[in-house]
C-alpha cells in the first residue's frame, strides 16, 4: 500500500470512545499496522473475510447505534421544544393583544363633576353677597345684626334643601300627584313661601331708605334665595352623583394601569421563555447536526476500514499466488 493511502485511512474508534469497557478482541481495529497485518495474514492463509468483515461491522455498529439513539433522543427533545415554542408564541400573541386592549380600553362614563363644582363656587359667591346684603340692611335697626342675619339666612337657605326644584326641573312630577292637596302646599311653602317671608322681613325690619331701595332689596334677596340658593343645593346633590362617576372612572383607570402593568410583566417573562427556548432549540439543532456528521463519518469509517482490510487481504493473497512469499 502507498504511504498516501495509509495516511488517508481513518483510525477506528476505541472501545472507550464507544462508551464501553475495553474489548481486546477488537484492538486490531485501533492499530493501523495491526489492521494491515490482520488483512495480510488472512490473505496469506486465504481465509474467509466474511467473519472479519462482520466483526468490523459489529464493532462500528455499536458506535453507529449509539449515535442514532442520541439523534433520536435529541430529535424528540427538539420536537418537544418546538411544540413548547408554538405554545409560547401563542401566549405571547395573546398577551400582545391583551396589552393593546388595555391600552385602548376606555370604560369611562361621561360626567360633569367639574362643571357642577364651578357652579357651586359661583353660587357660593352669590350667596355670600346675599348674606352681606342682609347683614348690611339689618344692621341699621338692631344692635346684633350678625345673629339676626345669620338666623334668617339659614332659615331661608335650609328650606331649599330638596333634590328636585320647581325652578330648575322640567319634570312635571316635582310635586307628586299622589300627595293630598293639603300636603302639597308644604312643598311650595318651602321653596317659595319661606324665601318670600325672609325677603319681606329684611325689607320691613331693616328699614331701607326709600321705597325704591326697599323694592330692589326685596327682589334681590328673594331672587338670590330662590335661584342662587336652590341652584347651590341642586348643584350640591348633583355634584355627589357626578363624584361617584368620577371616582368610578378613576378606579377603572387604576385597574387598567394595574392590568397593563401585569400584562407587561407577563410579556417580559414570556419573551424570556421564548428566548431561552430558542437558545435551547439552536443548541439541540447544532448537536443533532454534529451527531449526523459523526454518524456519516462513522459509516464512512466502517466502509473504509472494511475496504482497507480487504485491500490488504487481496494484496497478500495475490502475492502468495504469484509466489512472492513462496
Amino acid at each position: 500500500m502507498s504511504e498516501n493511502k495509509l495516511n488517508e485511512t481513518p483510525v477506528a474508534p476505541t472501545s472507550q470512545e464507544l462508551g464501553g469497557l475495553p474489548d481486546y478482541s477488537f484492538e486490531w481495529l485501533n492499530n493501523e499496522h495491526a489492521l494491515r497485518e490482520e488483512g495480510a495474514y488472512y490473505g496469506l492463509v486465504e481465509g474467509d473475510t466474511k467473519e472479519k468483515e462482520n466483526s468490523i461491522r459489529e464493532y462500528f455498529q455499536i458506535f453507529i447505534q449509539s449515535l442514532k439513539k442520541g439523534i433520536e433522543i435529541d430529535e424528540t427533545t427538539l420536537s418537544s421544544l418546538t411544540a413548547d415554542s408554538a405554545k409560547i408564541e401563542e401566549k405571547r400573541l395573546q398577551l400582545i393583544a391583551e396589552r393593546e386592549q388595555w391600552i385602548t380600553f376606555s370604560d369611562h362614563q361621561q360626567h360633569s363633576f367639574y362643571r357642577y363644582l364651578a357652579g357651586i363656587l359661583a353660587y357660593s359667591f352669590m350667596l355670600i353677597f346675599n348674606f352681606g346684603l342682609i347683614f348690611d340692611t339689618l344692621s341699621t335697626s338692631t344692635n346684633n345684626p350678625l345673629w339676626l342675619a345669620l338666623g334668617l339666612y339659614l332659615f331661608a337657605m335650609l328650606s331649599q334643601i330638596r333634590r328636585v326644584s320647581n325652578i330648575y326641573s322640567a319634570d312635571q312630577q316635582v310635586v307628586p300627584e299622589l300627595l293630598r292637596p293639603e300636603e302639597r302646599w308644604k312643598i311650595y311653602a318651602e321653596e317659595y313661601g319661606i324665601p318670600i317671608v325672609g325677603a319681606l322681613f329684611v325689607v320691613l325690619f331693616g328699614e331701607p331708605g326709600t321705597t325704591v331701595q326697599a323694592v330692589m332689596i326685596f327682589i334681590l334677596v328673594l331672587t338670590l334665595f330662590l335661584f342662587a340658593g336652590k341652584g347651590f343645593w341642586q348643584s350640591w346633590f348633583q355634584l355627589q352623583e357626578e363624584y361617584k362617576i368620577l371616582r368610578s372612572n378613576r378606579l377603572a383607570n387604576k385597574n387598567r394601569k394595574q392590568k397593563l402593568k401585569q400584562v407587561e410583566a407577563d410579556l417580559i417573562l414570556i419573551n424570556s421563555e421564548a428566548e431561552k427556548n430558542s437558545e435551547e432549540r439552536q443548541s439541540i439543532k447544532a448537536k443533532i447536526r454534529d451527531l449526523y456528521l459523526q454518524l456519516a463519518r462513522a459509516e464512512a469509517h466502517m466502509v473504509a476500514t472494511i475496504s482497507y482490510f480487504k485491500s490488504e487481504f487481496d494484496l497478500a493473497r495475490s502475492s502468495k499466488r504469484l509466489g512472492i512469499f513462496g
